[in-house]
């Protein structure tokens, strides 16, 4: 079984449909929406589609607490991670694929996805910025052997998770990142170019290619040399 985990704070407007791109998804699987403190319908709207819905509410939104709390509901021995923006087309492909990497190679512990944003609201910068950052990840992990990746699409193996301890939740940047590099302390991590996730690129359209890459080049120094990221809370897109 995979266990599919959402994160999710004030997705009212997606939520629903992220959810029901697995409708069809033949492959043994189970939902979890864990909700980080939603003030809109969010949590009222993923009880109706999702396997399991789960709630925090508190005076700080850590993504990576409600992925680390998703998966104490778990029940999958494979964990994947996407969030509330992410749209995979073949769903019954994408994990055929994915799960066949881990059948064939037991010392793989993670596999990273490519992301690019939905074509119908892709724009020129956004091929720049995720095109190079796809091109980094698929370095560092099938070359450099260093674990790196979106969380966007984060597929692991659930013992390999707990061996790490989950995300960090100290971080709310470049967690992810932060995340597969521990992982592939353990094991081998994978980025396959075929198995691309696309999502809105709303982050990027909101801030432009100026400010997001100054928040990802600063707070990416502070995870490096301070061990800490600048920013202390996760901020809802809407």
């Amino acid at each position: 079984m995979i266990s599919i985990i959402i994160p999710t704070r004030d997705e009212e407007k997606l939520i629903e449909s992220t959810i029901l791109q697995f409708a069809g998804l033949t492959i043994p699987h189970e939902i979890i929406v864990s909700d980080d403190g939603s003030t809109d319908k969010t949590v009222e709207i993923a009880r109706k589609f999702a396997t399991r819905v789960l709630t925090y509410e508190g005076q700080t939104h850590v993504i990576s607490r409600a992925r680390n709390v998703g998966v104490q509901a778990s029940r999958g021995e494979l964990l994947v991670f996407i969030d509330s923006d992410s749209h995979i087309p073949d769903p019954n492909s994408f994990f055929a694929r994915a799960q066949k990497h881990f059948e064939e190679d037991p010392g793989l512990v993670a596999l990273a996805s490519p992301q690019r944003v939905r074509p119908e609201l892709e724009r020129t910068g956004d091929r720049f910025v995720y095109g190079l950052d796809n091109l980094f990840n698929l370095v560092f992990n099938n070359v450099l052997h260093h674990g790196a990746g979106s969380g966007k699409c984060i597929i692991v193996r659930k013992s390999a998770f707990d061996q790490v301890g989950g995300f960090r939740e100290d971080l709310i940047f470049r967690e992810d990142c932060d995340f597969l590099k521990r992982v592939s302390k353990i094991g081998r991590t994978h980025f396959d170019t075929k198995l691309t996730v696309y999502h809105s690129g709303r982050r990027l359209h909101r801030l432009g290619v100026l400010r997001f890459y100054y928040s990802w080049i600063v707070n990416g120094l502070y995870v490096v040399f301070a061990d800490k990221a600048r920013d202390k809370e996760w901020a809802p897109i809407r």
